[in-house]
């Protein structure tokens, strides 16, 4: 029989008998009662979707340019203002991205009406007020895992799933910090060595994201690329089944959501959009993003949402 690198206790770990069962579901009720979770801090959408609690998965899938980056971004800025808002010590948003680089991302953390992405990206913005902005966000608990400019040229690991393990176990040890919320971009580019086919690693990585969720105590929340068959609906919010290269997806994570920009893929002066029964909206609106949520476990698992989304700014709200 092989010898596994684990011990008799750390089984003991994976069994709950029904006295223990009790006691350790009464204590995480009690913490629900104590700490509601996190929403979206958005009414409507709060309304219908339940707050995101540790170990919760929640995936985001759309088609590229869709908001998908912009949406976690968003989120995970409101995130950390939250924190400091409560006066939560040694917490934080963990931020994983394989696509975005830790420049980029700040400027997504600095965007205002004022100060909006692209002016950043085009540095049109004062140099002096860009340091400013930096010195204050500097406060925002929000530790980011990826590739920097900064380091171009130093030799840096490749972001396996084992080497996104380590690195957050260091941000426990060098801050001290313990995640509120893990952040994921993007799932289906995400490496695994020795695997060839997308479909496999996307198996692969998937239930690794829940149960890291789970082991951290915190919820992750997760992009995910859609297929091209969705260019072809008339209404191109994604499917439950269009996540892109596997259908573990929308098996494994808790709450799932199908995002939208109409006016990147619809005609000027299309026909307005219904969302829903009797409510309409213009399609060639530029902050128009629908958002659907395709599957939520232990509730009611289908809405839809026409939102004002300012991808510029980071800002968002319903669409009125």
């Amino acid at each position: 029989m092989r010898k596994q690198n684990y011990s008799s206790d750390d089984i003991s770990r994976l069994i709950s008998g029904p006295d223990l069962r009790a006691k350790q579901f009464s204590q995480v009720y009690k913490q629900k009662m104590k700490h509601p979770g996190i929403t979206w801090g958005i009414p409507e959408i709060d309304n219908v979707v339940l707050p995101m609690r540790p170990g919760d998965m929640v995936t985001i899938i759309a088609r590229p340019g869709h908001a998908k980056t912009a949406l976690l971004s968003w989120k995970g800025r409101e995130e950390a203002h939250r924190i400091l808002d409560e006066g939560l010590e040694n917490k934080g948003v963990f931020v994983c991205s394989w696509e975005t680089t830790s420049e980029e991302y700040a400027a997504y953390m600095l965007s205002d009406e004022i100060a909006t992405v692209d002016r950043i990206a085009r540095a049109k913005v004062p140099y002096g007020d860009m340091v400013r902005r930096a010195t204050a966000n500097a406060k925002l608990p929000i530790y980011f895992i990826g590739r920097s400019q900064f380091n171009a040229g130093f030799k840096t690991p490749q972001m396996t799933l084992d080497v996104v393990t380590d690195a957050i176990e260091t941000i426990y040890e060098q801050y001290n910090v313990h995640p509120t919320m893990l952040i994921f971009d993007y799932l289906q580019i995400i490496p695994v060595p020795g695997v060839t086919y997308k479909t496999e690693q996307v198996e692969i990585a998937t239930p690794w994201l829940k149960r890291l969720a789970q082991t951290v105590a915190a919820p992750a929340l997760v992009a995910a690329q859609a297929g091209r068959r969705v260019d072809t609906y008339d209404v191109k919010i994604p499917h439950k089944d269009d996540c892109q290269h596997s259908s573990s997806i929308e098996q494994v994570t808790d709450k799932l959501f199908g995002a939208w920009r109409p006016s990147i893929t619809e005609e000027l002066n299309a026909e307005p959009i219904e969302v829903s029964p009797g409510k309409f909206v213009d399609p060639g609106n530029k902050n128009l993003l629908i958002l659907k949520m395709l599957k939520q476990r232990d509730a009611d698992g289908v809405h839809t949402w026409a939102l004002d989304f300012n991808m510029r700014s980071r800002t968002m709200g319903m669409f009125r």
